[in-house]
């Protein structure tokens, strides 16, 4: 029999080692894509991970792996068919309820299977933890595939807050926060604090303290911390967002579909955009990541019914930048990664 001994240490640390060690495991590949999500572009946006076949997989070893690739968010595909597919997301320290960027990949990947239909045609329901979700994907004449999907209305929250406090934590000067607009909580799914800032270069050159940003996060009870400007880097762009989440593990990231959806939502409620027209469907374009050297857009379409919001879509396009396995083992009914 062999010595085991010295695994003792590492299997008190990581339960998902707990093994039969006379088990003749039984080896597993799993698929493994990584796209850059809300780009059309190599190497922009938001990197976001898959993993299919990943139904066997248990949440610790979900989590494990998702640490071990360390993009912001990976999604684990537990059970796909023609009507619906079922998707866990997990940060590199957390499992989180919903994920757009990786849902982007996740339906430019179905798409390019043939699992998604054009707008008008069938795609499968996005099954997650925090309910389901219609998705679509439409190819443009030039070949790029762009996926939109629901997430519902933003749910706005008053926040009492220090302006000081704030302006400590993202290491800015207090009277680049704008007077004129509140800082309030967004939420279409996470929860985010949003702050308007004067001008762009404040923006853009800030180094925040994210100790604070934690501290400040737990206080407030949300999950990311999102700065924002109305001038953009691209003229015909909507607004400018960065979005920290040290709470979550992440610094920042380069693109988020719900924080994005939600500033909308904020952007609306506050009479930033303008509804006089009464139009039915307003469409913004935010950017985002260009601090990170990952440029990302995000498209939001929001419905509008008697100056009332029904319905907010948000999308974009991914390009596959790693396709490779992982490797997992199977020992009585237990997947090992």
């Amino acid at each position: 029999m062999p010595d085991s001994s010295y695994l003792s240490p590492l299997k008190n640390k990581y339960p998902y080692m707990q093994m039969n060690m006379m088990s003749k495991p039984r080896k597993r590949r799993l698929p493994l894509k990584i796209y850059d999500c809300f780009t059309n572009a190599r190497f922009g946006g938001n990197m976001g991970g898959l993993v299919l076949d990943a139904g066997l997989l248990a949440d610790a070893e979900m989590q494990a792996i998702a640490k071990e690739i360390n993009v912001p968010v990976t999604g684990f595909v537990t059970a796909i068919d023609v009507d619906a597919v079922q998707v866990k997301f997990f940060m590199p320290t957390a499992e989180i309820p919903m994920c757009s960027h990786v849902t982007v990949g996740l339906y430019t990947y179905l798409h390019e299977q043939g699992l998604a239909g054009d707008e008008g045609g069938k795609s499968p329901l996005l099954k997650t933890s925090s309910g389901n979700t219609q998705v679509s994907t439409t190819v443009l004449s030039g070949g790029e595939i762009v996926v939109m999907m629901n997430l519902g209305c933003v749910v706005i929250e008053k926040c009492e807050v220090s302006r000081e406090l704030v302006a400590e934590a993202l290491r800015i000067n207090q009277l680049a926060i704008r007077t004129d607009l509140p800082m309030e909580i967004g939420a279409t799914g996470l929860r985010h604090l949003f702050v308007p800032l004067s001008d762009l270069n404040t923006l853009e050159n800030m180094r925040p303290d994210f100790s604070a940003l934690t501290a400040l996060s737990e206080q407030l009870s949300v999950e990311t911390i999102a700065p924002f400007s109305m001038q953009t880097q691209v003229i015909d762009n909507t607004f400018h967002c960065r979005d920290f989440c040290p709470a979550l593990g992440v610094n920042e990231v380069p693109a988020s579909g719900t924080t994005n959806s939600a500033l909308s939502g904020y952007l609306i409620e506050n009479k930033v955009v303008n509804t006089a027209d009464g139009k039915a469907t307003i469409n913004m374009l935010a950017e985002q990541g260009y601090e990170l050297g990952r440029p990302s857009i995000l498209k939001i379409e929001i419905e509008m019914n008697h100056g009332e919001i029904t319905q907010i879509r948000i999308g974009g396009s991914a390009v596959l930048s790693i396709d490779g396995i992982i490797n997992a083992w199977q020992i009585n009914n237990s997947a090992i990664s």
